[in-house]
């Protein structure tokens, strides 16, 4: 092989790993292995043909934009939907969780300082920025295959049969529709896109039903709605960070003896103690109306035992009930 057919074969075999690897990047702590780099993306070769298809024009280089910037922004997505699961218990939300990047950087700057977070969150912009140098270098590497008019005609056709079957699969996998056979590969990354698409339109329509909600809130303008209760009643929400803190050793010892301790102070005032674990409807935070719901099916468990994902504590009078 000669070297100027090395100097040229080079080029693209690193822009289609780099692809490659970002269009199999997982979004998920459990899809991490060295299987996944067994899995063919049927973006891939969609993407290849597109371009090699398409003359140098303003369209190849459009085309070339449009990568970049999906990918980009679907490589911050699963990123996102990793550090979810991984706290969290469920994916990125791009509309609900935004509150929850100024809570990260708050969390960052005092666990490590102003100029450690500022940092972090600057290497995270120049990582974004680099993931979005690499695929346009990449897109630009293949874009620059020149091939006779018949076969890139014949690429441009194969490129959108891709694309089809890519689409197929999607909506297989989302259950939108059934194919008859599975697809020779996964198209993964376009199956993110659609699905927080999907996440982000549904969101914004039910922030907009509970806008229009609370401006017909019949009982908004009422007034002694509560007449009717002869005494006080106390709605107590106990912040919990799961079954950890009772589990764990390094925790539970603690945690258990503070309960037990409390427990012996009110019985000593006339008052007991209960605590429940409770099923919650939803993973993860923001939802105290979740809190509230599961609590009816609170079950009642000793101090030091239980397995479910959140703990609630309350002091009840001798004669009251919550």
């Amino acid at each position: 092989m000669s070297g100027q057919a090395i100097r040229t074969l080079v080029p693209l075999v690193v822009a289609t790993l780099c692809l490659h690897l970002i269009l199999i990047q997982p979004n998920h702590p459990h899809a991490v292995g060295w299987d996944a780099l067994l899995l063919f993306p049927l973006e891939l070769p969609a993407i290849l043909l597109a371009l090699i298809a398409l003359p140098a024009s303003r369209a190849l280089t459009a085309l070339r934009a449009f990568i970049t910037l999906a990918l980009t922004v679907i490589v911050a997505l699963k990123v996102a939907d990793y550090v979810s699961f991984s706290t969290l218990s469920r994916g990125f939300n791009p509309v609900a969780d935004l509150p929850l990047i100024e809570a990260l950087i708050r969390l960052l700057t005092g666990a490590v300082g102003p100029v450690l977070a500022a940092l972090a969150v600057l290497a995270a912009l120049l990582a974004v920025c680099a993931v979005a140098s690499l695929v346009w270098w990449a897109t630009g590497v293949w874009s620059r295959v020149s091939l006779p008019q018949g076969l890139s005609l014949s690429s441009g056709i194969v490129a959108v049969a891709v694309n089809v079957s890519a689409g197929a699969e999607v909506g297989h996998v989302m259950k939108t529709w059934r194919l008859p056979f599975d697809p020779p590969g996964t198209a993964f990354t376009a199956r993110v896109g659609v699905e927080r698409g999907i996440m982000v339109r549904n969101t914004l329509a039910e922030l907009r039903a509970f806008r229009v909600a609370v401006r017909e809130d019949p009982f908004a303008d009422q007034v002694g709605l509560l007449n009717a209760i002869d005494r006080d009643v106390l709605v107590i929400f106990v912040e919990s960070y799961g079954r950890t803190s009772f589990d764990r050793p390094f925790y539970a010892d603690l945690h258990r003896a503070t309960l037990a301790r409390y427990e012996a102070q009110l019985a000593a005032l006339g008052l007991s103690m209960q605590a429940g674990f409770l099923t919650s409807s939803t993973k993860g935070v923001q939802s105290w109306l979740s809190h509230a719901v599961s609590s009816r099916r609170a079950q009642r468990v000793p101090h030091g035992n239980g397995d479910a994902a959140n703990h609630a504590g309350l002091a009840r009078g001798r004669t009251d009930g919550v």
